[in-house]
């Protein structure tokens, strides 16, 4: 039996925080990540973000985390 970590090669991306986009804040590209991530921890907090402390003064958004793995063809039917 292979075993194999399932928490790397994730690409973590924003689909948009409508809030910042009208601010002017630029959306990050995709970014390759390992789990367990936070997508807002390196993010900069402000006072006047919408969720103010509620959301510990982070900007917020939706993110998208995706991952393509390889499953080998006699071994479909186990997973």
């Amino acid at each position: 039996m292979n075993r194999q970590s399932f928490n790397e090669g994730w690409i973590v991306s924003t689909t948009g925080n409508m809030v910042g986009e009208l601010l002017g804040e630029k959306q990050a590209p995709p970014k390759s990540v390992t789990l367990p991530h936070d997508a807002m921890i390196a993010l900069p907090r402000k006072e006047k973000n919408p969720a103010q402390n509620s959301g510990g003064f982070f900007p917020g958004g939706d993110y998208t985390y995706t991952k393509t793995f390889f499953v080998p063809e006699g071994k479909k039917e186990r997973y």
